[in-house]
C-alpha cells in the first residue's frame, strides 16, 4: 500500500503495511488473537476471511460475553482500527460472523462463518441488525454514536472497514504432545 502526500510542494511518499499486534490467548478456549489493521482505504470481509485464513485461523468467532469482552478489549488497543462515520457511529474490525442469502430478515440464519459453531451468543447494538438497504450481511465491532465499544452491526461485506481479528485455534503440535 503507498500513500502520497504533497507537503509545501513536495511529494512526500509513504509505504505502509499491514499493523498486527502481537497474538494474545484467552484463557476461555485456548485460541490466539490478534487484531490486525490494513490502513485507511479499508479491506473486504473476504479479503479479511482470506487473509485471515491465510494466517492459520479465521474470522473471530464470538460464542460468549467474556469471549467478546476479550476480543473487545485487543480492539479497544488500537485506535488505529476505528473511525467514525458518517452518521457518528464508530467502525471497528470485521468479525466472522455472516448472514447467508435467503436469510429472514434481519435476525435470521446468522453464523460465524469457518467454524460452524452454534450462534448461541450476539452482541449487537441497539436497533442492529437492521439490513440497512438489504444488504447487510456481515458483522463487525461497532460504536452506536461513539467511537469505540464492543457491541456489533451489520454492513455490507465491501465496506470501508479498517482492519480485522484473526482467531487462530490452537496448534495441531501442541494437541498432540497433550495426547502423548
Amino acid at each position: 500500500m503507498r500513500f502520497t502526500t504533497i507537503i509545501a510542494g513536495l511529494i512526500v511518499v509513504t509505504l505502509c503495511s499491514l499493523v498486527q499486534a502481537t497474538p494474545m490467548q484467552w484463557s476461555g478456549n485456548g485460541h490466539s488473537y490478534e487484531a490486525v489493521y490494513v490502513g485507511v482505504g479499508g479491506i473486504s470481509w473476504a479479503d479479511a476471511q482470506a487473509a485471515a485464513v491465510g494466517a492459520g485461523g479465521y474470522l473471530a468467532t464470538i460464542t460468549s460475553p467474556e469471549e467478546n469482552a476479550f476480543v473487545f478489549s485487543l480492539a479497544n488497543a488500537n485506535a488505529l482500527l476505528w473511525f467514525i462515520d458518517g452518521s457518528n457511529n464508530g467502525i471497528g474490525p470485521w468479525l466472522g460472523g455472516y448472514q447467508p442469502v435467503g436469510s429472514s430478515e434481519p435476525y435470521g440464519g446468522w453464523t460465524w462463518d469457518i467454524t460452524g459453531e452454534p450462534w448461541t451468543h450476539d452482541n449487537w447494538a441497539t436497533g442492529e441488525p437492521n439490513n440497512w438497504h438489504g444488504a447487510e450481511h456481515h458483522a463487525h465491532l461497532f460504536g452506536y454514536r461513539k467511537l469505540k465499544a464492543g457491541t456489533w452491526n451489520d454492513i455490507p461485506q465491501t465496506a470501508d472497514v479498517r482492519g480485522y481479528i484473526v482467531e487462530t485455534p490452537e496448534p495441531a503440535s501442541v494437541s498432540l504432545l497433550l495426547l502423548a
